[in-house]
């Protein structure tokens, strides 16, 4: 649970001020243009793989239907074939498929993403479920092939709407195919099938918050938090939603030292991405005072801005 480059950017956009072509610095890695001053947020959307990986952890509400991704974490690629024993056709047909389908949710959770599309796309040819369509589809959008990953969530959602990960996933698609209205809706339907894990919310207010929505995005990520599952992504969201809203005292409020200078700076340069200089060299004059060592890259924000 923060996409910072794309919302710097769309501001930049709709602003047309010059600072938002600037050199800021932001966080604890980099200096970098505004486009990337929330290297956290970032990595939260822009990394497939570190914002869907919230997906493989299955609240206790839905474990019933959707538990083969449990405990799989500990398997490596080469142990998942072998702990699920796919080469013994022997049993049941359903008892078969559900084996091949535990062994693909292994690969997910190993981190294999490419052959866990190959596995799950080669079961959805063999034996069609919609189990196998959303296993496919969650390891293309981890490789960011979006459109065939679309294609597959809306097989797997169809054909068993109550598969929240398959919604969640295919609101990632949709957002980065600049689908906004349909990821929203995804994203709400896979909240509304898992009222248990808060990740479909966070991501809802990630793609909020990346259109300009601060205000919708801060009450999604407030919503995430009351649940499990993407706490700490939720948390690190709201503070840039409230700095990209302007409310920069909330999104520092109650952080320990070590990261509210951190995150003082960040708001600084959202507050720079604003046109709202004056608050801007606030924040980043703060951060060098409450900073206990040189703060760099604070400095060079509030240079840039006095120049």
């Amino acid at each position: 649970m923060p996409i910072a480059s794309q919302v710097a950017a769309a501001l930049a956009s709709r602003l047309a001020r010059p600072l938002a072509a600037a050199l800021l610095c932001a966080g604890a890695n980099g200096c970098a243009s505004l486009k990337h001053m929330t290297a956290d947020f970032e990595k939260k959307w822009d990394d497939p793989k570190s914002i869907l990986a919230e997906m493989d952890m299955t609240a206790p509400g839905t474990r019933a239907t959707d538990s083969s991704a449990e405990g799989m974490a500990a398997f490596n690629s080469g142990d998942c074939a072998r702990k699920h024993d796919i080469m013994n056709t022997e049993g049941e047909k359903d008892m078969v498929a559900a084996r091949r389908l535990a062994a693909g949710e292994c690969l997910l959770a190993a981190g294999k993403n490419e052959e866990a599309a190959r596995f799950f796309g080669l079961l959805a040819e063999e034996t069609p479920s919609a189990a196998a369509s959303q296993g496919a589809g969650v390891a293309l959008v981890r490789l960011g092939r979006f459109e065939e990953a679309a294609t597959a969530l809306e097989i797997a959602s169809a054909a068993d709407p109550s598969l929240w990960r398959a919604w969640n996933a295919l609101g990632v698609a949709r957002d980065h195919q600049g689908m906004k209205q349909e990821a929203w809706d995804a994203f709400s339907k896979a909240a509304e099938i898992n009222p248990f894990d808060g990740a479909p919310l966070n991501n809802l207010g990630v793609s909020k918050l990346k259109a300009g929505l601060a205000e919708e995005a801060i009450a999604a990520f407030m919503q995430a938090l009351e649940l499990d599952g993407a706490r700490e992504a939720a948390e690190a969201n709201l503070r840039l939603a409230y700095a990209m809203a302007g409310d920069y005292a909330n999104s520092v409020k109650g952080l320990p030292d070590n990261r509210r200078v951190i995150a003082l700076n960040n708001a600084g340069v959202a507050a720079a991405s604003r046109g709202d200089t004056t608050e801007a060299r606030r924040l980043f004059t703060q951060a060098l005072d409450e900073s206990p060592h040189f703060y760099a890259k604070a400095y060079n924000n509030l240079s840039l801005l006095l120049e």
